[in-house]
């Protein structure tokens, strides 16, 4: 499928183009992928788990159910079997049957799907067709229109401002938020990947501790948590009300509450950072202009 979205797309090797054109340029720098090479590792910037093609990052959520899920199917499947039939004899003549032609299998639920997952690349592809030439036009003006202001969220350890590389990539565009920047929702989700992946900003690698982005399930229930403590607390006053509207003293046993679930804080573990600097920054935003110069 992959290679029909590539049919009519052709990268020329430098092998080929450079018979016909022969250079001495001492720094040139030249890409030798092929065409379907080329958009996966494109696509690695914008999520694409390395190795994709041979099985990488399949079926992310599978396996992440939550426990009250789990303990439904559970529940679902202890049902199913106690409302089988009590006629053994019969029941196993049938599954016999079954079995020699093929059919009626179990389906173990907790065997992790085989199948090629489409999804996964779907959504990177849709972060790297959504980061247009407009899009990093408008983030090339906003870290530029005003420099001092971008210089001031890259503070190093001691909180200071600093040259060094000390600002993770994939943080950069939550900094400039709270520093007041009007960031397009792309730019808040993709900033990182596009300075990486269309300005080749210069970066270091190093571990850090960092706590860890909340999965939807996490959201969820916390947002549930939240609306089940909004309720009970307007129970509590409508309970409170109603005891002084009849006399009588209000007694919180007599409310059917609902229980609260604790939510334990992330803890923070160590994450692989891309750190850049200022300088890395207006030197990227200057090599992406250039870059859609070319294309225009």
């Amino acid at each position: 499928m992959i290679n029909n979205w590539l049919a009519e797309f052709k990268i020329t090797q430098p092998s080929d183009f450079f018979k016909q054109n022969p250079t001495n340029d001492a720094e040139l720098v030249c890409s030798i992928l092929k065409e379907k090479e080329f958009l996966m590792n494109t696509l690695e910037f914008f999520g694409l788990p390395r190795g994709y093609m041979e099985g990488a990052g399949h079926h992310p959520n599978w396996g992440k159910e939550n426990s009250n899920d789990k303990a439904a199917k559970a529940k679902l499947r202890a049902k199913a079997r106690n409302q089988k039939k009590t006629n053994k004899g019969t029941a196993n003549k049938i599954k016999a049957l079954k079995e020699a032609r093929g059919i009626g299998t179990v389906v173990d639920e907790d065997v992790k799907p085989t199948h090629f997952d489409i999804t996964v690349f779907h959504k990177c592809f849709k972060k790297f067709t959504q980061c247009n030439g407009e899009i990093r036009s408008q983030m090339r003006k906003q870290l530029l229109k005003d420099i001092d202001k971008t210089m001031s969220v890259f503070l190093d350890e001691f909180n200071e401002q600093s040259f060094k590389k000390c600002v993770d990539v994939f943080e950069l565009a939550g900094r400039l938020q709270k520093e007041g920047y009007d960031l397009d929702p792309v730019l808040i989700e993709n900033m990182g990947s596009i300075l990486l992946c269309f300005g080749e900003i210069e970066h270091e690698l190093r571990y850090g501790e960092r706590v860890p982005e909340l999965t939807e399930d996490e959201r969820r229930a916390i947002l549930s948590a939240a609306k089940l403590s909004k309720d009970r607390e307007e129970m509590i006053k409508q309970g409170k009300e109603d005891a002084a509207a009849e006399g009588v003293p209000y007694n919180e046993a007599n409310l059917d509450l609902p229980k609260i679930p604790v939510i334990e804080p992330k803890k923070p573990i160590l994450m692989l950072l891309h750190l850049i600097s200022i300088t890395d920054t207006k030197f990227c935003a200057q090599k992406m202009f250039e870059y859609d110069k070319i294309l225009s």
